[in-house]
């Protein structure tokens, strides 16, 4: 049987590795959430719609169905699996393996499908509108979970002004009465856990999905931020470790960490852009390039050098090498399999499998571009409204985070100031207060009490609150942001390196402040 993935999609692992051929074996199914689960379904219908153009077999669409690296595989090779070996016709088989599985989605899907089969309807009729169908779905459950996490995102933005306004609050109370140090602990505990628990909500109501391949990194910026992650982060890790041991202070130690994290953050997010721009002309392409395929009655690779190529916008430069390859006589499998690895996307790959798996089955060409297109610009569609909200909260995140931080570090620098002052007060300026009010006399009787050591215990709990915030902000825009993991070291960086810089900025203007107030 032939199988339905190009060759060597999948032999390259995570971070760019050689690894071996992951083979037909599907029965170690990834585990996956629920709309993960769906979207690989609706990936599955659509490549069943067109691969049904070709007119193939029962035995052979199942067959190629069950080889796709999808999460649903398991099911078409369950089905595939009583078809062969136990003899039941494929529209039992698909009511078995429905009534079993616990997925609602998937069960309802394989039992529409018996029915379909056992009534002997047209599949490419059937495919094509159970594809149509599931789209309509899928899109109802992705803008729900855009609304909600839109809703989050307002709602992580207040909980972070109020965990830190608590900790303000907190802090300036030292200054009229002790609150131990068990309370304020168990503040700076709560502010970890709430912006925690705000970042947790965040990932649990965004979309999830795939934007760079499954089966590894591939493009060429992928394999470059991964190569300058390996390098950067531990000259990073290893310059803030030398700047603190040398005493040049939190402030730098941050500095030099943030600087480590930006470059593979950075870079991965130029080849998030473009994947971005790629996956958006995806559906154009398949589109012209089906149809010109159809119109010429000839083959993908004639149509190639016919169609014009700047309609194509980004993916221009990709298909040239394409045309450049095939016109070499160079087998037209290696080709689209060297087109999806220098793209590196995951909506590419899917693509371009029900694509190239119908044309190659003798599938029309016409309405095999129609469906590639119609799955490819249903799912674009949707990701343009997340990164519009995405990046809203982004743009929004930055900015607070700084405010916040800079107004705890400003605070707890007046307030050691101010405790210095009132220490280094000699008797002599005292007794011009000869008659203190009794809220007067305590609150000085407090700030004595609270001496210049505890200092220490307050930079720590604010530097503590710092990193909390940091580490959650960073995460929150990232699972808003959704991609690869390294884009989320982007974030972090830019977020310690705010804050690096506000601790070595603010003490000094603190200073400059307060004396400018006691001057006056």
């Amino acid at each position: 049987m032939v199988t339905a993935r190009l060759p060597f999609i999948g032999s390259l692992a995570k971070n760019g590795k050689k690894a071996k051929p992951s083979g037909i074996d599907t029965t170690s199914a990834i585990k996956v959430s629920s709309r993960e689960l769906f979207f690989d379904l609706f990936t599955h219908i659509s490549y069943m719609a067109a691969l049904a153009t070709a007119r193939v077999s029962r035995a052979e669409m199942f067959s190629r169905a069950a080889r796709l690296k999808l999460a649903s595989a398991r099911y078409f090779l369950e089905i595939q699996t009583l078809a062969d070996r136990l003899g039941f016709d494929y529209a039992e088989s698909c009511r078995l393996v429905g009534e079993r599985i616990s997925n609602p989605d998937a069960s309802q899907l394989l039992l529409r499908m018996s029915g379909s089969l056992s009534a002997g309807e047209d599949e490419a009729e059937f495919l094509t509108r159970e594809a149509r169908v599931m789209a309509a779905q899928y899109e109802a459950k992705y803008e729900a979970d855009i609304e909600s996490m839109k809703k989050w995102t307002d709602a992580y933005v207040a909980l972070s002004v109020s965990a830190v306004l608590i900790v303000v609050v907190t802090i300036v109370s030292t200054m009229i009465y002790s609150l131990g140090a068990s309370s304020l602990i168990f503040v700076v505990l709560a502010v970890a856990m709430v912006t925690g628990f705000g970042a947790w909500v965040i990932r649990a109501s965004a979309p999830r999905e795939a934007f760079s391949r499954v089966a590894g990194l591939s493009s060429a910026h992928q394999l470059l931020a991964w190569q300058t992650f390996k390098i950067s982060v531990p000259l990073g890790v290893s310059a803030a470790g030398l700047v603190y041991i040398v005493g040049g202070g939190l402030g730098w130690t941050f500095i030099a960490f943030g600087v480590g994290l930006i470059p593979p953050g950075f870079i991965m997010n130029m080849d998030a852009r473009k994947l971005d721009k790629r996956d958006n002309d995806l559906s154009t392409t398949m589109r012209l390039l089906g149809g010109v395929t159809s119109a010429m009655s000839s083959t993908v690779a004639d149509a190639l050098n016919h169609v014009d190529k700047r309609s194509m916008a980004s993916l221009e430069p990709n298909l040239r090498r394409l045309q450049t390859r095939m016109n070499a006589r160079i087998d037209a499998d290696l080709c689209w399999a060297r087109f999806v690895l220098e793209t590196g996307s995951e909506m590419i790959d899917r693509t371009v499998r029900i694509f190239w798996d119908a044309i190659r089955a003798g599938g029309d060409a016409g309405q095999v571009g129609q469906n590639t297109a119609f799955f490819a610009s249903t799912v674009t569609a949707l990701r343009m409204k997340r990164a519009l909200v995405a990046n809203t909260f982004q743009f929004l995140v930055y900015p607070l985070h700084g405010a916040v931080v800079g107004l705890l570090i400003f605070i707890i620098n007046v307030m050691g100031l101010f405790g210095q002052i009132l220490n280094d007060s000699s008797p002599e300026q005292s007794i011009e207060y000869s008659h203190p009010s009794p809220e007067i006399e305590a609150a000085a009787s407090s700030l004595a009490s609270f001496g210049v050591a505890n200092m220490d215990f307050l930079n720590l709990l604010i530097m503590t609150t710092v990193i909390a915030l940091t580490i959650a902000n960073s995460m929150a825009i990232s699972f808003a942001s959704g991609g690869h993991w390294i884009r989320s070291a982007f974030n972090l960086g830019v977020l310690v390196l705010v804050s690096g810089v506000l601790m070595v900025v603010i003490p000094g203007a603190a200073d400059g402040v307060f004396d400018a107030v006691i001057e006056n």
